[in-house]
């Protein structure tokens, strides 16, 4: 039979070492080449276990997402022609691609913040950023603020919203002790 409470404290453990925020800040990193990597799912899990991070830790993990967004426009702006870039051209279209390519030099580090705060993969948007020449720095600072608002909002809540969830549980009591 399984045992939820064994499997809960052996998941707490893990969660409160040292090695899981770097760890997950180098699947984040790694998210810009791998796109469905569900890192909020990590960071939500640390923070449930050490709330007190809940800033810490989505800062982080977003920085590092940030550096693999750069990584990603490095490799793909090193080489125009690589695999990467004729994969993403092949799948949205020459008319969607060149219309991408213009909206991102024309809103540019906004677009990518957009895209990066949304549930939209930023992959593609950081190839076009690089094959459209964007500076790295606005490559990298729209990504790094954008998921750290969005993995922000993700920790807020799991630090908060079991105190918030106890509160209303309270209230809830005392209205339906007003109503007997």
């Amino acid at each position: 039979m399984w045992n939820f409470s064994a499997w809960y404290r052996r998941l707490q453990h893990r969660l409160d070492r040292r090695w899981y925020v770097p760890a997950v800040a180098v699947i984040a990193a790694l998210n810009a080449f791998l796109p469905f990597i569900p890192v909020e799912i990590f960071v939500v899990l640390r923070v449930l276990i050490r709330p007190r991070e809940w800033w810490r830790t989505p800062v982080i993990v977003a920085a590092a997402s940030a550096a693999g967004a750069v990584a990603l426009a490095l490799v793909v702006g090193h080489d125009p022609q690589s695999p990467i870039a004729h994969f993403l051209a092949e799948r949205l279209g020459q008319a969607s691609w060149d219309h991408a390519s213009a909206v991102l030099r024309q809103h540019g580090a906004l677009g990518l913040a957009l895209v990066s705060i949304s549930f939209i993969p930023q992959q593609p948007a950081v190839v076009i950023g690089a094959l459209a020449s964007m500076p790295l720095w606005k490559i990298a600072l729209p990504i790094w603020l954008a998921r750290s608002l969005k993995y922000g909002f993700y920790s807020a809540l799991a630090a908060f919203a079991p105190h918030w969830m106890v509160k209303a549980e309270h209230y809830a009591e005392l209205h339906r002790r007003r109503r007997r």
